[in-house]
């Protein structure tokens, strides 16, 4: 159970580390391109991002509670791995 937990919050580091790269190039790149750095032109992009950051941090949220209070559904268990023979 704690594996998971672990495994989900690896997860969702690596998910916002990747949102945080997007960030970064759009502020450092295409921003400085469209000389929207210091105006209100990016607004749009900063409100959209941290929606998607939102529904990313609930969706794992939601991924970990899910797997850990219902084990039951078929998910596999810590040292489970499973294996498919033709």
């Amino acid at each position: 159970m704690l594996r998971r937990l672990i495994l989900e919050a690896m997860r969702w580091i690596g998910g916002l580390t990747g949102l945080l790269a997007v960030d970064l190039f759009a502020e450092l790149y295409v921003f400085e391109w469209l000389e929207w750095n210091g105006t209100d032109k990016n607004d749009w992009f900063f409100m959209l991002w941290w929606g998607v950051v939102l529904i990313w941090t609930l969706s794992c949220g939601h991924r970990a509670w899910r797997r850990n209070s219902c084990p039951e559904d078929g998910l596999p268990d810590d040292g489970a791995l499973s294996s498919h023979h033709d």
